[in-house]
């Protein structure tokens, strides 16, 4: 009875958020660091037409990962999702946050128990 078109994320009437992600690999140092999570709409107008902010999104990282140059990632994520209303003539340009995107950042601090438990 889900329909995921429907919201962007939520516990609203008929759907909800499950999202499960794992970490893998060994790590190389200590630390602490962050990880941000984003959750994209698909955009699609009356006539059946989408907005491709998703595509538009897995470019701008996929370059990035190629050529990071001197760009911090952030403002490449930038250039994609810019919180912004679509216009009348092209609501599919739609960047909004909370509506067409949303993001969650959380911590992950990676240190040998001593770090925590050193007397």
């Amino acid at each position: 009875n889900c329909k995921p078109n429907l919201y962007l994320y939520g516990d609203e009437r008929d759907t909800v958020e499950r999202t499960w992600g794992w970490l893998h690999g060994k790590v190389q140092e200590n630390g602490d660091f962050v990880c941000t999570v984003y959750a994209i709409k698909d955009l699609e107008n009356k006539e059946g037409k989408h907005g491709d902010l998703q595509k538009k999104f897995d470019n701008a990282v996929k370059e990035f990962v190629k050529n990071p140059g001197d760009r911090k990632f952030e403002d490449v994520i930038k250039t994609v999702l810019k919180d912004q209303k679509g216009s009348k003539d092209k609501p599919l340009e739609a960047t909004q946050r909370h509506v067409d995107w949303d993001s969650v950042t959380f911590p992950i601090n990676v240190h040998p128990d001593a770090h925590y438990y050193n007397p």
